[in-house]
């Protein structure tokens, strides 16, 4: 991948040359959502299928655009996962194929019904993989402690899209901090004044004092 960062705009442009690239790292495709803003080619959708046939990671990968191609997702489906090489149709209710699209990105999340955005055990799926999924997934879980420290162990910041009593509530904020001491970015203001928490969290990573409130800094 990284030879492709060093190369002349113009060949970028030359989709038989991406072809070849995606064929040989599935995770090229990345770049691609950068250098091809301007170009079809971002929207290839030959280009993402081999892409995501050479390596499952680079489903973090695919345009928004075309994550609603229901025939192009069909396809994808299909080429990574054999166990549903029977299928005739795809959408984003069906729970078994999500329970395979959230491990590999949590973010699929965003597209689920709002039944499964409210299955604790869905949730537990898509946190881990991917912390930021805590965004799409329902307000009562959001307010579930299980739920929110798995996301966070993922990504700190991700206690931002916790409810708004978690993010108050020393208890859970403690045990946040002590997984991931930047989650005190999203930490009440009230607890960001608190010593107990800022300490764990510095000691966790040295960082975090960035994000304690100013009284704190002071001291």
């Amino acid at each position: 991948m990284d030879w492709l960062c060093y190369m002349h705009p113009i060949i970028l442009t030359d989709r038989e040359l991406v072809l070849i690239a995606v064929k040989q790292s599935g995770e090229v495709l990345q770049l691609t959502n950068y250098v091809f803003v301007e170009s079809n080619l971002r929207l290839d959708k030959e280009i993402v299928l081999e892409a995501i046939k050479e390596n499952k990671k680079a489903l973090l990968f695919i345009p928004k655009e075309l994550l609603f191609d229901y025939e192009l997702m069909l396809t994808v489906l299909k080429a990574i996962f054999p166990e549903f090489s029977h299928l005739n149709s795809f959408n984003y209710s069906q729970k078994d194929i999500m329970m395979k699209l959230i491990q590999e990105n949590g973010l699929f999340l965003e597209f689920a019904s709002d039944a499964l955005k409210n299955d604790g055990e869905f949730a537990l799926l898509a946190v881990p993989q991917n912390g930021e999924a805590l965004e799409y997934v329902s307000d009562e879980l959001k307010r579930g402690q299980q739920v929110v420290l798995k996301a966070v162990n993922q990504c700190g910041y991700s206690l931002i899209f916790a409810a708004s009593e978690l993010k108050n509530n020393k208890e859970v904020v403690l045990k946040v901090v002590r997984q991931n001491g930047i989650a005190l970015a999203n930490a009440s203001n009230e607890l960001k004044n608190d010593r107990e928490v800022v300490l764990c969290a510095v000691r966790q990573n040295g960082y975090a004092l960035e994000f304690a409130g100013d009284r704190m800094r002071r001291d």
